[in-house]
């Protein structure tokens, strides 16, 4: 399987998601803005996006990319308390 560019990657992803031009731009500043707004680096979260797509993921898997999926993977573990 010959490897995509990122920016090839990131154009099937808005692609799937919505089929005009000018709403990709929206969703693209709605996933930076969902990211950032948990205080965490929209582009780890790109990183991650891109290397799913990589393995082609099948339509039913498509919600497995959004962010709030990404961001369930980055909580960090509850600490318990020692009695």
């Amino acid at each position: 399987m010959l490897e995509q560019h990122p920016a090839l990657l990131f154009e099937k992803l808005c692609r799937v998601f919505l089929r005009q031009s000018s709403l990709s731009s929206r969703l693209i500043y709605t996933f930076v803005e969902q990211v950032r707004s948990h205080g965490k680096d929209p582009f780890a979260y790109f990183e991650w996006v891109f290397d799913k797509l990589m393995r082609n993921p099948s339509a039913d898997e498509l919600p497995d990319l959004l962010p709030s999926a990404w961001l369930e993977t980055q909580r960090e573990p509850a600490v318990e308390a020692v009695a």
